[in-house]
């Protein structure tokens, strides 16, 4: 796996990977209530990892295409705005929202970060979390792109 593109892969799927674990580094991660339930929030090597096991939900943004996963791609020089994904899971109708920006565009807020990390070439990812969505922010320097996500959970009636 090499990270040589501006193709960006979104994964979503219930079961755990057991080698998934194997491939990923974890930089910052955080375990938190969140809509009544343990979610794991990670800061990985090539972006974001959240997960639930009571809801069968795991969300990978990635930077790398990655094996045996099955992943929606796009390209970071391509239009600004990817189309919204939306699904159900349990309890929640869930839909991801993602556009791409200018790098000096819409800088994070520090004071709104939950967890974040600075990369060697000074890329970065930040999860911001709310009520009952989150936020996530990655900056790609070398295609002058930030890529922001918006997951936001509505409770099924």
């Amino acid at each position: 796996m090499s990270y040589s593109d501006s193709n960006i892969h979104l994964a979503l799927f219930k079961e755990t990977k057991t080698d998934l674990e194997k491939m990923i580094v974890i930089y910052a991660s955080e375990k938190r209530l969140f809509l009544g339930e343990m979610f794991t929030f990670n800061v990985i090597g090539w972006s974001h990892f959240v997960s639930c096991p009571s809801l069968l939900y795991n969300e990978i943004v990635s930077g790398i295409e990655i094996p045996n996963l099955d992943m929606y791609s796009f390209d970071l020089i391509g239009d600004k705005k990817i189309e919204d994904v939306s699904f159900d899971i349990p309890t929640h109708k869930v839909k991801i929202e993602m556009w791409v920006t200018d790098l000096k565009d819409n800088p994070p807020n520090a004071s709104e970060e939950i967890l974040c990390h600075v990369f060697p070439n000074t890329a970065y990812t930040a999860l911001i979390i709310k009520e009952n969505s989150y936020e996530t922010i990655h900056s790609y320097p070398e295609f002058n792109r930030n890529l922001y996500t918006r997951t936001t959970f509505t409770k099924k009636n």
